[in-house]
C-alpha cells in the first residue's frame, strides 16, 4: 500500500496520532524519516520518549517537534528540551505555538503556514542525520 502511495509523490505523510505500540512501529518501519510532535507536558513528554526510542531501535532519523505550545509555557519548553537532550532525543529548534487560529479554520486550510515553514526548512536535517 504504501509503494502505491509514493508511487509520483516526493512526500508522504503518515499521522498516526495517539496510536498503538503496533501502529506507530509499522509506520515508523516504512518511513524515511520520523518526527514526533509532543506538547511541553509530562505525559506527552513520555509518549514522545518512547516513540522516539521505537524510532531508534528501528534505525530511522527522528526528533522531536514541540507543538501546541501556549506562549504562557515557554518555561516548561526549556525543561522538555532539557529532558530529551539528558535521554539523548534530538529536538526540532522550531516550536508550534497553540495555533487556535488555525483550528477555528479547521476544513478550510491554512491561508499563512507561517511556523510550519521552519519545520519544512528542519526536516532535511533530521533526514540526513543532522542533529536537530
Amino acid at each position: 500500500m504504501i509503494d502505491e502511495l509514493e508511487q509520483g509523490r516526493d512526500v508522504v505523510v503518515i499521522d498516526v496520532g495517539p496510536a498503538s505500540a503496533d501502529i506507530m512501529l509499522a509506520a515508523m518501519a516504512v518511513s524515511d524519516v520520523v518526527i514526533i510532535p509532543a506538547n511541553a507536558k509530562t505525559n506527552d513528554l513520555e509518549q514522545a520518549y518512547e516513540a522516539a526510542q521505537g524510532a531508534k531501535g528501528l534505525r530511522k532519523p527522528h526528533a522531536v517537534l514541540l507543538s501546541r505550545v501556549k506562549s504562557s509555557e515557554r518555561v516548561s519548553v526549556g525543561i522538555a528540551r532539557e529532558f530529551f537532550e539528558a535521554h539523548e532525543v534530538p529536538v526540532m529548534q522550531t516550536v508550534v505555538p497553540d495555533l487556535v487560529v488555525y483550528s477555528d479554520a479547521f476544513g478550510r486550510g491554512a491561508v499563512n503556514p507561517g511556523v510550519y515553514v521552519q519545520v519544512l526548512d528542519e526536516l532535511e536535517g533530521v533526514r540526513n542525520g543532522v542533529k536537530a
